[in-house]
């Protein structure tokens, strides 16, 4: 029997969230909502809403475009994923989204807007358990772990997949967890060191993404960048520290011209 995608719930990431009907009031809502988490001014905002079908929603949440100013969302989503683009278009507001033009963005311009967005939606709605262990799932899932691939299909809506993933395995491509592997590493070089002491290390994390498969990197990289993200965010909140923290500390950067 064919999958009916008509049917099936928007793909989520976070604990909580029911799925509402997508209009300007709606949405307009979270934003606000999402002004006080973040800790910004509230004031009239305008922006579009550009629908796609409802059927894509199964494999993309959702997207806040700068270019257009708009949201590209199903006709019906979780609160959660537009809390999540709501954070995006808020940091663009206040001149803070670092990769507003998705182009010219670079792996770190688009990892500092990811971690922005995942932890003032998780903040909100919390990360369900896969979430909460989605580099360690996937590192097993590499290794063939039976456990931690029946999590991964635990996530995925019955007869999603038409093959099954124990055969899929040896086709799939992990290389995303190098480029996290790669980042920690310059993370903590960073700790010990400065900035002129991982230069060398951030030139060789950028030429290795010419190494990886042209057809997949794109995938690959916003996976990575996805997955760290969701990590930064859970080790912000495990120091309790709160996304209007960050949103100030950014906006210093920012005014001081910081590096």
């Amino acid at each position: 029997m064919d999958l009916d995608v008509t049917k099936l719930e928007p793909v989520r990431s976070y604990a909580t969230g029911e799925v509402i009907e997508v209009d300007e009031k709606s949405l307009r809502a979270i934003i606000e909502r999402a002004e006080e988490v973040l800790g910004v001014q509230k004031r009239p905002r305008e922006f579009k809403i550009l629908y796609f079908p409802q059927a894509v929603s199964t494999l993309i949440g959702g997207a806040f475009s700068a270019e257009e100013k708009g949201f590209h969302v199903p006709p019906k989503q979780h609160e959660a994923t537009l809390f999540h683009e709501a954070t995006h278009y808020l940091m663009f507001e206040e001149l803070l989204l670092f990769g507003p033009n998705t182009s010219k963005a670079t792996f770190y311009d688009c990892l500092l807007d990811e971690t922005v967005a995942e932890f003032a939606a998780s903040s909100v709605h919390g990360y369900d358990d896969f979430h909460k262990n989605m580099f360690s799932i996937y590192e097993r899932m590499r290794k063939g772990d039976p456990a931690a691939i029946q999590q991964f299909k635990d996530t995925l809506p019955s007869g999603f997949l038409q093959t099954p993933i124990e055969t899929l395995l040896p086709w799939i491509d992990f290389s995303q967890l190098d480029i996290i592997d790669r980042q920690r590493a310059i993370e903590e070089k960073y700790r010990k060191e400065s900035f002129d002491g991982i230069e060398k290390d951030v030139d060789g994390l950028y030429r290795s993404f010419g190494n990886l498969h042209p057809v997949k990197a794109s995938a690959l990289i916003r996976e990575a960048t996805r997955m760290l993200a969701i990590d930064n965010a859970i080790a912000l909140k495990n120091r309790d520290i709160q996304p209007k923290d960050l949103v100030a500390w950014l906006k210093d950067g920012v005014a001081k011209s910081w590096d």
